[in-house]
């Protein structure tokens, strides 16, 4: 198992003004991987983000930019970089939309990468609380996987 991931969302706007969406988001990387097998770094890791969307029609248009504080295992000194993404989704099914989204992250070590990658995603809502959404990655620089895969489930309170 890797590390777990809690975050808060809060509204500030939401489709009170044309369409558009903000809100702002924390989150909290508690490191339950296992450091012996590499799956994580043994420390807790911050973050705070802005989200924005807009609907055009039937396109959603998205971009978030935030900042992650690291937390730095012994031995290690890692930047704490500025993270932005611009995507859009639409439509496919009911209650089913694809889209695709750009995300750069700064280098978090002087001679490292920044993370380049896009991401193609179809996310389906099983109902008001819960959706799943499978995505594929590819990679645009060192820091970045080459490709990635995944399925994620999450609840909305």
């Amino acid at each position: 198992m890797g590390d777990t991931i809690a975050g808060a969302d809060y509204a500030v706007l939401e489709d009170s003004v044309g369409g558009l969406f903000v809100d702002l988001i924390g989150k909290v990387k508690l490191p339950t991987a296992d450091e012996d097998e590499c799956l994580g770094t043994g420390k807790t890791d911050y973050s705070a983000q802005v989200d924005v969307a807009k609907s055009f029609g039937l396109v959603t248009g998205f971009a978030t930019l935030g900042w992650k504080k690291f937390g730095d295992p012994s031995g290690s000194d890692f930047d704490d970089p500025i993270f932005a993404s611009l995507g859009f989704a639409i439509p496919v099914f009911a209650r089913t939309s694809a889209g695709a989204s750009y995300d750069w992250r700064q280098k978090v070590v002087s001679t490292g990468d920044p993370i380049k990658e896009l991401t193609l995603f179809l996310t389906h809502k099983l109902n008001q609380h819960w959706k799943f959404q499978l995505y594929a990655v590819k990679g645009f620089s060192d820091a970045s996987p080459d490709g990635e895969a995944g399925l994620l489930f999450s609840h909305t309170f």
